[in-house]
């Protein structure tokens, strides 16, 4: 059996509920941490090794309203960052896929029932 290509869809929804939980807990981070004086929103694609975004740095001078917006517009960056993340990845999987004819997918090995059957007896 060979992959020959993956859907936007499902990989983007991954990516994002992940990142989304991620940019959550750095912002909850960044409110109860005082050595950190500004907060990133990113948006773009970020891997490992690769940062291409958008950056919006805000202060940690907030106002009543104001961490509750920040928590909510970290969460949305960073979902959105992981939607944009994922279309890239699912592109280039699928190229690398069309250009080898499939990326195999057998990992484990398969027994045959009539083997199985003639050691068991």
């Amino acid at each position: 059996m060979r992959i020959i290509a993956v859907r936007v869809r499902p990989v983007c929804v991954a990516f994002s509920f992940v990142y989304g939980i991620a940019g959550l807990l750095a912002f909850v981070q960044y409110c109860f941490l005082e050595e950190m004086q500004q907060f990133t929103f990113p948006l773009g694609i970020f891997v490992p090794f690769v940062k291409f975004t958008f950056d919006l740095n805000l202060s940690k001078l907030m106002t009543a309203s104001e961490p509750i917006l920040y928590g909510i517009g970290a969460t949305l960056a960073y979902a959105i960052s992981g939607c944009l993340t994922a279309l890239a990845a699912t592109f280039l999987f699928n190229i690398a896929a069309s250009v080898t004819g499939g990326i195999d997918a057998r990992f484990v090995k398969v027994v045959d029932e009539t083997s199985e059957s003639a050691a068991g007896s």
